[in-house]
């Protein structure tokens, strides 16, 4: 009876340590914000497209999935910094361009 509870207890330990746990899995400059997602309008119109407002603070993201296309989602985000800036619209504003890893609708 002692073995099978010694064999239960090295069993669950083992699958609870193989498990990946979610900032194991992130690249490791991803950084991690509440957002609220702008639709800037149709770039060939003069609309710079989706943007995203994170603490005052607005970005041009790289790619943003269909199903978060959403003007003013409040989302999770998970993004890195890029060198690049985004120049869009009539009054030619650069915005920082953010690489989304992740993002999670809140």
């Amino acid at each position: 009876m002692k073995l099978q509870q010694l064999f239960f207890v090295l069993l669950m330990l083992l699958i609870i340590g193989c498990g990946k746990r979610e900032h194991q899995m992130l690249p490791k400059d991803t950084q991690v914000a509440l957002g609220r997602l702008i639709d800037s309008g149709d770039p060939s119109y003069d609309g710079c497209g989706w943007l995203i407002d994170i603490e005052g603070d607005v970005f041009s993201v790289d790619h943003l999935e269909e199903e978060f296309k959403q003007n003013g989602l409040q989302v999770k985000v998970y993004y890195q910094n890029t060198k690049y800036h985004y120049l869009c619209g009539r009054g030619a504003k650069p915005y920082s361009v953010i690489k989304i890893v992740k993002v999670e609708k809140r």
